[in-house]
């Protein structure tokens, strides 16, 4: 938050909300993009490596986790465990992660997030309603989709 203050973004706190449903990209997912990307050798994909893809993954197979279930600190720290401990089945040593850690510095996101997250769709059916302006995030949009874009990239 202090960044974008820092860059003229006015109001930030008040107008900037998270939905409930969206997923959470751990560390874990980042480390994994660069390993996925490792395999894949001559024939990379090219991703960022911040963990978009393997967090999608989880996503579509339901294992992911969403930002209300970093709100219940036992369901956050079962999930994650499980999500590490497959990646590190397939993996092995190459996946240097200490979920441990990440479940420690997760305790300081939930405190600096809570007052962002809400249930969105109420309040973007009442914006679409009123006539509101509305703002939606969708990196490359209908060109990551899996039925629609460039799939397989």
């Amino acid at each position: 938050m202090a960044d974008l203050e820092a860059k003229g973004l006015k109001n930030i706190r008040e107008r900037l909300l998270v939905s409930d449903r969206c997923h959470i990209i751990t560390d874990c997912h980042i480390q994994v993009d660069g390993l996925e990307e490792q395999e894949l050798g001559g024939n990379s994909i090219g991703t960022t490596k911040r963990g978009i893809g393997p967090t999608y993954s989880t996503m579509a197979a339901r294992n992911g986790i969403t930002i209300s279930e970093m709100f219940d600190e036992e369901v956050f720290a079962r999930k994650l465990r499980q999500l590490a401990q497959g990646f590190k089945k397939r993996f092995g040593d190459l996946l240097v992660y200490d979920v441990e850690d990440e479940i420690t510095r997760f305790k300081q996101y939930r405190e600096d997030l809570r007052t962002f997250v809400v249930d969105a769709v109420p309040i973007i059916a009442d914006a679409q309603k009123n006539g509101n302006k509305i703002l939606v995030e969708g990196a490359q949009a209908v060109m990551l989709d899996l039925n629609f874009g460039t799939y397989p990239y």
